[in-house]
C-alpha cells in the first residue's frame, strides 16, 4: 500500500478556536511500539493530544481522515493512510488532565544512509496557524538483512536469546524459526559443548491475547490431566502429566512439551522478568530470527517470468512476489495446452544450508519425508510426491515446489519433469555428462 501523508485537521476549543496564544493548552505525546525499526518495516504510533489546562476543551476532528490533522517534521518518515466512505466533522470533549486518543501504522517507506532517524509529530487544529509538536522520537534503523553476513545473524540472535533467558542457569540455541514463535533448545550452563540439550522451549509471540488464550486451550488439549497453576509473572499457567508446561503472559506463550530437569522454574522466571523489562524482545526476534535468512527474490522472478518461452505448452496466469508463501517467495501460475494447472512456489535464501533447511521444511507439510521417488536431474536431486503431483528441489541459495492443481498425476507427470529440467538447466551449474539410470528408486536424468 502507498504510504499517504495528508496535512490538516481542526482543533476548537470549548469557548473558542485555537490561537498562537494557545500555545499551553494542549501537549503532543507520541509513543512507538518500537524503536528499532527496519526500513519498510511497519510499526504502531501512539498519539496523544493532552489538555493541560484546568478547563473541558472541545476539539473537532474528522470522523475517517483525523490523520489529515498530522505532520511529521522529517519527510523520511511516513504512515499508511486508509480510504473513506463517510467522513464527517466531530466534536470531541477532552477534560481536564485528559487526552484525544489515536494510534498510526507508521513506516521508512525507503532507505536512508543515516543509522538514527528522529521526527517530532505535529497536530494542527483547524483555521489555526498553531501546531502543536511532540518531543523528538528517536529510531534505530535496523541495519537490511542483505548487507550483514549470515554469520552476524545468527550472532545477532543469540546474543538476544541471551538476553531473554539472563538470570537462568542455562545455555540456550536457536532449534528452528517459524511465523510466529520460536524452539529453543536449553542446556545447563555447564555443560560439555556437543552435548544434547536437556530440553526444548517453545516461545510464541501472538498480536493480540485472544489468539494467545486460544492458543493456550489448543494446547491443552494434547495435555493429559492438565491442572491450573499460579506462577508468578504469568496470566496463565499449566502443567500435565510427563512434565508438560505451559504459561501464557499477555501475548506471549512458553510451552515444555518433555519433562525437563530440575531448576526449570529458573527459566519461566528469567523469561517473564526480561519481558517486564523489554516487552517487544521476543516479538522482535521472532520476526528478525525468521526472516533474517530469506533472500533477494529478484532473480527468480525473472526466471518464472521466461518459463513460458522456453515451455511453450505453458501460458502465464499469474507471477506474484506479493510474498504469499513468505516474504522471500514468488508464486507463479501456469495453464498448459491441455487445461492442466501448474503452480510454481520459489523461495530464496542467503546460505545454502539456510535454502537446504527450508525446502526441507516445505516438504514436511505435505507428508512424513515429502516424497516417494527420487531423481537426479543434471546433478540437482529432486524429491517427487506422486500422490500430491509435487515436486521439490534445491539450487544453490533456491528452492522450488511445482504443484499440478489439476490432473495431478498420469499425463502432466512430463511436464513436471520437463519444467524442472528447465529450471535446472537455466540455474544450477553445469556437470559432466552422465548416463541415464535407476539405482534403488533413484532416477538420474541428464
Amino acid at each position: 500500500m502507498k504510504p499517504k501523508i495528508i496535512l490538516c485537521l481542526a482543533l476548537v476549543l470549548s469557548g473558542g478556536f485555537v490561537n498562537a496564544a494557545d500555545t499551553n493548552s494542549l501537549r503532543v505525546i507520541v509513543i512507538p511500539s518500537k524503536t528499532e525499526i527496519h526500513v519498510k518495516e511497519t510499526f504502531k504510533v501512539a498519539l496523544r493530544v493532552e489538555n493541560l489546562t484546568t478547563t473541558s476543551q472541545t476539539v473537532r476532528v474528522w470522523s475517517c481522515s483525523w490523520n489529515q490533522e498530522w505532520k511529521t517534521s522529517n519527510t523520511n518518515i511516513s504512515w499508511l493512510g486508509w480510504d473513506c466512505t463517510r467522513n464527517v466533522t466531530r466534536n470531541v470533549e477532552i477534560p481536564p488532565g485528559g487526552a484525544y486518543t489515536n494510534e498510526l501504522e507508521m513506516l521508512i517507506p525507503e532507505p536512508i544512509s543515516e543509522k538514527t532517524l528522529s521526527f517530532r509529530m505535529g497536530f494542527t487544529p483547524i483555521d489555526s496557524n498553531q501546531t502543536f509538536w511532540s518531543d523528538d522520537v528517536q529510531l534505530r534503523i535496523i541495519p537490511s538483512m542483505a548487507s550483514i553476513a549470515p554469520a552476524a545473524k545468527d550472532a545477532y540472535v543469540n546474543a538476544q536469546l541471551a538476553k531473554l533467558f539472563a538470570g537462568a542457569p542455562v545455555s540456550v540455541a536457536l532449534r528452528r524459526a517459524f511465523n510466529n514463535w520460536l524452539l529453543i533448545d536449553v542446556s545447563a550452563a555447564d555443560a560439555k559443548a556437543g552435548s544434547a540439550p536437556a530440553f526444548s522451549v517453545g516461545l510464541f509471540g501472538f498480536a493480540n491475547e485472544a489468539t494467545a488464550r486460544a492458543k493456550v486451550q489448543e494446547e491443552l488439549h494434547f495435555f493429559t490431566s492438565p491442572t491450573a497453576l499460579t506462577k508468578e509473572g504469568y496470566d496463565e499457567f499449566y502443567s500435565g502429566s510427563g512434565g508438560r508446561l505451559i504459561g501464557r503472559r499477555g501475548v506471549v506463550l512458553v510451552n515444555m512439551n518433555s519433562s525437563p530437569p530440575e531448576g526449570f522454574d529458573a527459566v519461566f522466571a528469567a523469561i517473564t522478568k526480561n519481558l517486564s523489562a523489554n516487552s517487544q524482545l521476543l516479538p522482535d526476534l521472532i520476526h528478525y530470527a525468521y526472516t533474517m535468512h530469506f533472500g533477494d527474490t529478484a532473480p527468480l522472478h525473472a526466471v518464472l517470468a521466461k518459463l513460458s518461452a522456453q515451455v511453450p505448452e505453458l501460458s502465464v496466469v499469474n507471477l506474484s512476489d506479493s510474498g504469499q508463501f513468505d516474504r522471500n517467495s514468488v508464486t507463479a501460475d501456469y495453464i498448459n495446452t491441455g487445461g492442466s494447472k501448474l503452480r510454481i512456489i520459489a523461495k530464496s535464501y542467503d546460505t545454502e544450508a539456510a535454502a537446504k533447511a527450508g525446502q526441507k521444511s516445505d516438504q514436511g507439510m505435505i507428508q512424513a519425508g515429502g516424497w516417494n521417488i527420487k531423481e537426479i536431474i543434471h546433478g540437482v536431486t529432486v524429491f517427487e510426491s506422486t500422490n500430491y503431483g509435487t515436486m521439490y528441489f534445491q539450487i544453490g541459495l533456491n528452492t522450488f515446489n511445482i504443484t499440478t492443481i489439476e490432473g495431478r498425476t498420469g499425463a502432466v507427470q512430463p511436464l513436471l519433469q520437463k519444467v524442472a529440467s528447465v529450471l535446472i538447466a537455466e540455474l544450477a551449474p553445469p556437470i559432466k555428462s552422465q548416463k541415464r539410470k535407476l539405482q534403488s528408486n533413484v532416477v538420474i536424468i541428464v
